[in-house]
């Protein structure tokens, strides 16, 4: 039996990055690092679109702001369902379970060909259907539609990457998250900049040709992860492809598709805010506050969004190894860090709120709505960084209803009635949708709370002894996890 447990230890020290053991914030740090530099990438690249966009003309720019803001929905659903991925593998993976992962791996590499390949239809079927909703230009219109049948196909090779991501994640490690990123962006920049200043006849290709060079970053970036996959200890999952576990699908859908509606709750809402901001008065300076206030405030969120990322799989990854004490000690020490980083940055935010509105516009009512945005949203900043790193961790380990329905009740149940009644029916203007939006953030943080506390899994915490017998953990210690009870009790892969 010892013999069993000094296996078990020696193949999760081989297969993971020590998530489950060693100083917390060191751990934090590790997986959060990286994934700050990504987020900043990704936001890089962004940018340089719109900037190539206004090197071709006026329409172009205005083409590639339509099509990326629903592509931008695709993305976001792409990624959500990753979190599957993670949850799943670093299950496996905290168990000393290499099969499992690996299994699991392959499983979703499949699921994400088929969700890449569907959002692609899906993402030019919905252009098709709504950019003459939102822009009149003929001229526009032809450049986005000309930019939109090509720039779909980006998202094959994206989700994939996304999955890969997601898995070595699990694992432990957000290294390779960021080389492959990296990879994308220079890629993406250095094809931009030198064939449509010097080689290529962008004037020929329009928006096709940036779209192209989208397409050939995402395909590197595939390259290089499937790379680095081969190489990692989850190598053997591409071999594994042509096995089907609906078990391991199920539970990798079980918790990324929950995640993926509710990026798409919160992302169709702000275009529910649009119309009620469009029909305030001075609506064109609303909207342009509005828009001036998230960009200012997307640079708060992305520390937080590492924070979670790396929460969910060192959370998960501990209680795959059936150190629940550590996974709970995880979970605040994280919470905690997200929580005093965004009353920082909120005191911040408020203080500095009209200096920081007047650098993105010089029209007295947008400064005016951007300093109440930035005003009203820093008070809510700290209940938001618990619903986002509460929420990630809640979705890591299986309970991913629960979040997305405090989703759909803060952003569609409280904030699209109470800003319609606040900023049109009480003549408040956007001073009530910034009210409405700060509101449904602290409902949101503080339900999530609750749902955190009451969660099933920390019950065996109620006492050390009560955990020291629980079956669970003389599993984990025996090692017997190729048994297969063992493996029902840790929700593995039969």
């Amino acid at each position: 039996m010892a013999s069993n447990a000094e296996s078990y230890a020696d193949t999760r020290h081989h297969m993971s990055s020590d998530l489950t053991e060693g100083n917390l914030v060191n751990v934090i740090w590790r997986m959060s690092w990286p994934l700050v530099v990504t987020m900043l990438s990704c936001a890089t690249v962004d940018l340089i679109h719109v900037h190539i966009a206004g090197m071709l003309s006026a329409s172009s720019q205005a083409a590639v702001g339509l099509v990326d803001q629903m592509m931008m929905i695709a993305v976001l659903i792409a990624t959500a369902i990753g979190s599957g991925t993670t949850a799943v593998v670093a299950r496996a993976i905290g168990a000393g379970d290499r099969n499992g992962a690996v299994l699991a791996t392959s499983q979703a590499l499949r699921v994400a060909a088929v969700v890449g390949a569907l959002l692609s239809v899906g993402a030019f079927a919905a252009g098709k259907l709504l950019l003459p909703q939102y822009c009149s230009s003929p001229e526009v219109l032809t450049e986005a539609a000309a930019y939109l049948s090509v720039i779909t196909w980006y998202l094959v090779p994206f989700a994939i990457v996304c999955s890969i991501n997601a898995a070595i994640r699990g694992l432990g490690s957000t290294t390779l998250q960021l080389q492959v990123v990296l990879l994308m962006m220079v890629t993406d920049v250095v094809l931009n900049y030198g064939l449509v200043s010097f080689v290529w006849p962008t004037a020929r290709t329009g928006l096709a040709g940036i779209a192209i060079v989208a397409i050939v970053s995402s395909t590197a970036g595939l390259l290089l992860a499937l790379y680095k996959l081969n190489r990692s200890p989850l190598a053997g999952s591409i071999s594994n492809l042509d096995k089907l576990c609906w078990y391991q699908t199920k539970r990798i859908l079980r918790i990324g598709l929950p995640c993926a509606l509710l990026e798409l709750t919160r992302v169709t809402s702000t275009f529910v805010l649009f119309f009620i901001l469009s029909h305030c008065r001075q609506p064109q300076e609303a909207v342009a506050s509005w828009a001036l206030g998230m960009r200012l405030e997307a640079f708060l969120f992305l520390p937080l969004d590492a924070l979670a990322l790396g929460a969910a799989a060192i959370v998960v990854q501990n209680l795959g190894a059936m150190r629940i004490d550590r996974a709970w000690s995880a979970s605040w020490t994280i919470a905690g860090l997200g929580l005093g980083l965004m009353v920082v940055a909120s005191a911040l935010m408020f203080s500095l709120a009209e200096p920081i509105a007047r650098l993105g516009s010089s029209d007295a009512n947008v400064i005016t709505y951007t300093t109440d945005y930035l005003r009203l949203n820093a008070v809510c900043e700290p209940f938001l960084a618990l619903e986002v790193i509460l929420g990630a961790i809640l979705q890591s380990m299986g309970d991913s209803r629960v979040p997305m329905s405090i989703g759909i009740l803060s952003n569609w149940i409280v904030r699209l009635p109470v800003a319609a009644l606040l900023g049109l029916s009480a003549g408040l203007g956007p001073a009530g949708v910034w009210l409405a939006m700060t509101v449904s953030n602290i409902l949101a943080g503080l339900l999530m709370l609750t749902r955190f506390c009451s969660n099933d899994t920390w019950t065996m915490l109620s006492s050390s002894r009560a955990w020291t017998n629980h079956p669970a953990a003389s599993i984990a210690r025996t090692g017997l996890v190729g048994h297969r009870r063992a493996q029902r009790r840790l929700s593995l892969c039969p």
